[in-house]
């Protein structure tokens, strides 16, 4: 039987010799890979969001004001006729909405995904879509309220029209277009006819008329809340010609998709945003007017015109000239779009309500500029929260 072999007894150079020393650390970037997304449109959509979360900046009190006024009048949806910038905000949601989905889409469909079961997905977000708008209606209420005129409900809605058109092409996508467009239109028209859309027949529109025949369906439910009307007449028909809003997007998001060059790109924007922005005007001019409470197709197609050109600025400066210091703090916010739009409907007041014993004080001489300079810090706070969820990887999506 063999001895077991020992190892050599150590050297006193082995003993006590120094060991290696340990490699340094490498400390990763927390940020996350944004490597193959368009930045310029998260960046778009941060911008927009911030927009919305300030609540208008708290300039509702400016109104009357001599020198400030016409700022206050910007930050504020109209009574009906007309369009400002604050009107213009839901409409850049949605087309953004539109121009990520042949990004969104084409990735799935290079992982093998067939289209039923893109479709299966499209049914799953729309849901999720709408779920947490109902939370957002039923917070602070009584009971639960469930309803389709809130934004999330209508992006869903909308949503689900454009993907059936997003397989079909551009031209098929832009026949989309005229098709809820016309459907729209047609539909007030032939209710009401040329005063399907004025002030005066708010209350009796075809919208309208649908909101109330969906509300009087459930008179005898004592536990939730269906169909409300909207104390601003908006209405859940809106979605027709909403999507047509996310359809224009998607042809647009086509157009950043396809092999064109940068500079080609930006311009084919500022045309294509030029002609809607004047086929709004003209719709106008024929009788129909622009009504974002009703979402006219003049309406639409005039939106339609600000959010290409606003984002031909925001491709520009992002994108083709690679000034990512301007576009990184609203690109923070864009990522976690869905996150700061349900802070803003639940936990605004509640950030404000915190922020005010230290903000009275030392803006306290500021007069009628000290409800803005609270909604500014107020704002502020939200966008911390969402670089905190940046620098930690943490984005939530539906």
């Amino acid at each position: 039987m063999s001895e077991p072999a020992f190892p050599a007894p150590a050297t006193v150079t082995e003993q006590y010799a120094i060991p290696p020393a340990r490699p340094t650390p490498v400390i990763k970037d927390a940020r996350p890979n944004l490597s193959g997304r368009m930045l310029s449109l998260d960046a778009y959509r941060g911008f927009i969001m911030l927009a919305m979360v300030s609540g208008g900046f708290g300039s509702a009190l400016l109104r009357g004001d001599t020198e400030w006024g016409w700022l206050a009048h910007q930050l504020d949806h109209l009574k009906w006729e007309g369009c400002v910038a604050w009107d213009l905000i839901q409409p850049a949601f949605m087309f953004m909405v539109g121009v990520s989905m042949p990004f969104a889409f084409a990735k799935r469909t290079d992982r093998g995904e067939s289209w039923g079961r893109q479709f299966g997905h499209v049914l799953k977000r729309c849901f999720l879509l709408c779920f947490i708008g109902f939370l957002m209606d039923s917070y602070s209420n009584s009971q639960p309220v469930v309803q389709f005129i809130r934004v999330l409900q209508q992006i869903a809605i909308g949503y689900f029209i454009a993907f059936l058109f997003l397989h079909l092409g551009w031209k098929g996508q832009l026949g989309g277009v005229i098709l809820v467009l016309a459907a729209h239109s047609l539909a007030f028209w032939l209710i009401g006819g040329n005063g399907a859309w004025s002030y005066d027949n708010r209350d009796d529109n075809i919208g309208r008329q649908i909101d109330r025949w969906l509300d009087s369906q459930f008179d005898g439910w004592n536990h939730v809340t269906m169909f409300p009307l909207s104390k601003g007449f908006y209405v859940t028909f809106n979605a027709l010609s909403a999507a047509g809003t996310i359809l224009i997007g998607v042809v647009m998001g086509e157009l950043l998709k396809g092999g064109l060059s940068a500079g080609m790109k930006f311009v084919l924007l500022v045309v294509i945003g030029t002609a809607l922005y004047f086929a709004g005007l003209q719709w106008e001019a024929w009788g129909m007017p622009i009504v974002k409470r009703i979402w006219t197709a003049s309406f639409a197609l005039y939106a339609a015109g600000w959010t290409c050109w606003m984002m031909a600025f925001f491709y520009l400066v992002v994108d083709i000239m690679k000034q990512r210091w301007f576009g990184w703090p609203f690109m923070v916010v864009g990522v976690n779009s869905i996150f700061i739009y349900f802070c803003s409907g639940v936990l605004t007041g509640t950030v404000r309500n915190l922020l005010k014993p230290f903000t009275d004080f030392p803006f306290n001489d500021l007069g009628k500029w000290q409800p803005v300079a609270l909604s500014v810090c107020a704002t502020f706070v939200m966008w911390l929260l969402c670089v905190f969820l940046y620098r930690h990887r943490v984005f939530i999506k539906v």
